[in-house]
């Protein structure tokens, strides 16, 4: 499913037949669609200036203004590194398991137990698996 898509997903079933077939346009061609003006826009799919601010409308939106806001803001991501950062991280992955080993584990969780005191600092992503160990 597309960024555009999910940013509306909830508004598509108020849209007419007109209105979404626009709206699939855009979607389709969102670098083109940041550049069109409204009447462009319009006559590139065969309907009123009106019906696109009425679809802007529909989505919530004020109108015709605050969409382009939006498609401006909308980061479509065709980095080709970005199979290689993935890949990175993969192999990142795979050296840290590699270097786990059972005794080291073992050690670890035998200092925990003997331990008086724990100290966990967990921020952001890492917050609930610290309130987890915290309990």
């Amino acid at each position: 499913m597309s960024t555009l898509v999910n940013y509306f997903s909830d508004k598509l079933n108020n849209l007419t037949y007109a209105e979404k077939h626009i709206f699939y346009y855009i979607d389709s061609n969102l670098e083109k669609s940041k550049k069109e003006s409204l009447t462009k826009m319009a006559d590139e799919n065969n309907v009123s200036t009106t019906t696109i601010i009425r679809m802007c409308s529909k989505l919530g939106l004020s109108g015709f203004s605050e969409l382009k806001y939006i498609l401006k803001t909308i980061n479509i991501d065709t980095n080709p590194h970005i199979d290689n950062y993935i890949e990175a991280i993969k192999n990142n992955i795979n050296l840290s398991l590699d270097k786990l080993s059972i005794n080291n584990i073992n050690r670890l969780v035998n200092m925990i137990k003997e331990a008086k005191k724990i100290i966990i600092v967990s921020v952001g992503l890492s917050k609930p698996m610290g309130e987890y160990f915290s309990k």
